[in-house]
Parts: C-alpha cells; structure tokens; sequence
C-alpha cells in the first residue's frame, strides 16, 4: 500500500467507511458525479475521496449524503429476514 505523504494545498481528502459491498455502490455514486473527486481504496472498507479545494463543499455535502444512505442500508438490511 502507498503512503500519501503529502497532497497539494488545493486538494481535500475525506474518509468514508463503507461495508466491502458497499464500496461498488459508492463508486457508482461517485462516478456519477462527473469530474467532482477521485476516489481511492485499498480494497477494503476505507474510501478516500480526492477532490479540488474549489470542490469542497460539494464534496463535503455528497459524504453527508453517502453517510445517511449507507446507515439506511445497513438498518434495512439489520431488519430484513434473509
């Protein structure tokens, strides 16, 4: 795994925990937000999104989204009976 010592000024990094499962939805979700931030991960449940510091508050408004959709998930998926 690559360290990422050191980013530009001009970009910001946010965290998003997800199930395994749920990293192919967010990718989806991101990719649907053409051009707004990278997204990086080790395989794992740790997402890293990479945007432009101009970006910012979208980004930080699309992580709020991610967070309230995927604790819905896993609640109806804590309730389901399969």
């Amino acid at each position: 795994m690559i360290e990422i010592v050191e980013l530009s000024d001009e970009l910001v990094v946010r965290h998003l925990e997800c199930s395994r499962v749920d990293v192919v939805y967010v990718k989806s979700i991101v990719t649907a937000y053409d051009g707004l931030c990278g997204m990086f991960s080790d395989g794992g449940h740790d997402i890293r999104l990479v945007a432009p510091r101009g970006r910012e508050a979208e980004l930080d408004q699309l992580v709020e989204d991610l967070e309230r959709e995927l604790a819905t998930r896993r609640d109806a998926c804590r309730g389901s009976r399969i």
